[in-house]
């Protein structure tokens, strides 16, 4: 399900601005994109590339730690968020 969220929460932010994110609850935020679900598999196509790119660069960053958190003096990685 984490994998789902990821791609909604790009889509949402690539479709819809930042400034629009104005109360910190993200599950009211993307409860909004009902639209998606209407959409046709071709409005996706350019977003592919993009959400692709977007996950090569976190990992390029970041990387083993690109999804799991992890914390000083603590060897054990997060569950991958």
């Amino acid at each position: 399900m984490a994998d789902r969220e990821c791609v909604l929460c790009y889509l949402t932010f690539s479709i819809r601005s930042v400034a629009e994110y104005h109360v910190p609850d993200l599950d009211k935020f993307l409860s909004k994109m009902g639209q998606l679900n209407k959409a046709g598999g071709q409005s996706f196509v350019g977003y592919r590339t993009g959400f692709e790119q977007a996950m090569e660069r976190a990992f390029w960053i970041f990387g083993g730690l690109a999804f799991r958190g992890k914390r000083r003096g603590r060897p054990r990685k997060f569950p991958i968020n």
